[in-house]
């Protein structure tokens, strides 16, 4: 019989065999129970269209992994639109000495995620309700951070601008991204980026969806900060 840890536990060792992440007690039965929460409060919130245990291990599980290696050890991350929680989340579960701030401007969304940070005992990490304005700490979010991401939560030309007030200089802005998005070359030239600060990481999940990160070193930029 198909239960949550089988489709769950395949996505964790892929993320080991890639690389992202180590191999973590308890990590599998963790996320499977993340995925159940998500299913049951899906039925009254609607908090995303990928609800099937197989779906939500892969596209939302694995892919939220996949920015792993990118994220230094004992950093502090913020999560930007974070919606149901990714990819903090599942990031915040493999990497305990990771401490993971979850931005969403949608009350049942935070909701949600403080549910499941409190089910789960998910110490480091925490979620708030707030509607970025590039102010961090009048925001209450005690920046700089090393490490800002979001996915898909605008284009990456209006992203890395809008990031830049929330991440330390020489800090990561990370954007989660489709098979399609913007080339770095154009980024360079259209923020006014050094070349070397920006590079892209492509990748494949298990089913053969396309994904890509963008990486960029926190310096000078020419628009918005």
């Amino acid at each position: 019989m198909e239960t949550v840890e089988n489709v769950v536990a395949p996505m964790v060792e892929a993320a080991v065999a890639k690389g992202w992440i180590d191999r973590r007690e308890g990590l599998v039965e963790r996320l499977s129970e993340f995925a159940r929460e998500l299913r049951k409060w899906n039925r009254t919130f609607n908090l995303t269209s990928v609800v099937e245990p197989a779906e939500v291990a892969e596209l939302h599980f694995l892919d939220s992994l996949a920015i792993a290696p990118w994220v230094p050890e004992g950093a502090r991350m913020l999560d930007v639109g974070a919606g149901a929680g990714f990819p903090g989340l599942p990031l915040a579960l493999a990497r305990d000495d990771v401490e993971v701030s979850l931005v969403d401007r949608t009350e049942k969304k935070v909701a949600f995620m403080k549910n499941a940070i409190a089910r789960l005992g998910i110490a480091n990490a925490r979620a708030l309700h707030v509607r970025l304005e590039g102010q961090p700490d009048e925001e209450g979010l005690e920046g700089p951070f090393d490490v800002v991401v979001s996915r898909a939560f605008t284009a990456p030309e209006a992203w890395l601008p809008f990031a830049a007030p929330y991440a330390r200089e020489g800090g990561t802005v990370i954007a989660m991204l489709g098979s399609k998005g913007s080339e770095v070359e154009e980024l360079v030239e259209q923020l006014g980026l050094e070349p070397e600060s920006l590079r892209r990481i492509d990748y494949r999940l298990p089913s053969g969806a396309r994904r890509a990160l963008l990486l960029w070193t926190r310096g000078p930029i020419r628009a918005g900060n």
